[in-house]
């Protein structure tokens, strides 16, 4: 039955049921789970990445109020573009610190950046295996197309390969991972009752029997 959040259940593999394929651990001094750590010692708990089977979700609290946002797959920035013909990319700090397009130089973002604010993933407008994605990436030029996506994160790596996978897995299937199965036969509010009453009935085979007055007169101690 069509109706509110039937789409979003349509994109679990088990309507009911969230599947998640990875859990980030975060890093870095300026999160604000280690900033507030002395104020509000629980943030630490609290905080989290998770890569889902059709969203990326993830909560970085602030003192006493969560900060939670989800993101589904369908949706910018993991939507395809150009007309749905390229779909995004994602890179790391081992991507983005070149000199001179072929020199890597993260060895000074692992020193200087990375103690601070941990390792980064961005959403590049061009796939990673097109030539364009190297252009995005190596390019100070090009970088300002790129959007950051997360920040400090302990291995980016990882959440850049289990960004791709989840996605790659997420279009494959027409960006529905299982339609939701149908749900009981809803009638329509009875006639006769006060107020909206809405009831989910599962289909009955019912079967009339008749009595006739011959009938009753044939059992002892019937009508007569």
């Amino acid at each position: 039955m069509v109706g509110w959040g039937s789409k979003i259940t349509g994109y679990e593999s088990k309507p009911g049921y969230i599947k998640r394929n990875l859990e980030l651990q975060r890093a870095g001094i300026c999160l604000p789970a280690n900033c507030c750590s002395l104020c509000c010692p629980g943030n630490k708990n609290r905080t989290y990445i998770w890569i889902e089977e059709s969203a990326l979700e993830q909560n970085t609290p602030c003192c006493s109020e969560d900060m939670v946002s989800k993101v589904y797959f369908d949706k910018s920035p993991f939507k395809p573009r150009c007309c749905g013909i390229c779909k995004p990319g994602f890179a790391t700090e081992n991507d983005l610190n070149y000199c001179c397009f072929c020199v890597q130089c993260v060895c000074f973002y692992n020193m200087c950046t990375k103690p601070c604010f941990g390792g980064m993933v961005v959403v590049t407008p061009c796939p990673n295996d097109s030539c364009g994605y190297l252009l995005c990436t190596r390019c100070q030029a090009f970088q300002i197309f790129n959007s950051p996506l997360l920040l400090c994160i302990e291995d980016s790596e990882s959440a850049k390969r289990g960004l791709n996978d989840a996605i790659d897995k997420f279009t494959q299937k027409g960006g529905r991972i299982q339609v939701s199965q149908p749900r009981p036969q809803r009638m329509n509010d009875q006639a006769g009752q006060q107020g909206p009453q809405r009831v989910y009935q599962q289909p009955m085979q019912t079967q009339q029997v008749t009595i006739t007055m011959q009938q009753q007169q044939q059992v002892p101690g019937g009508y007569r």
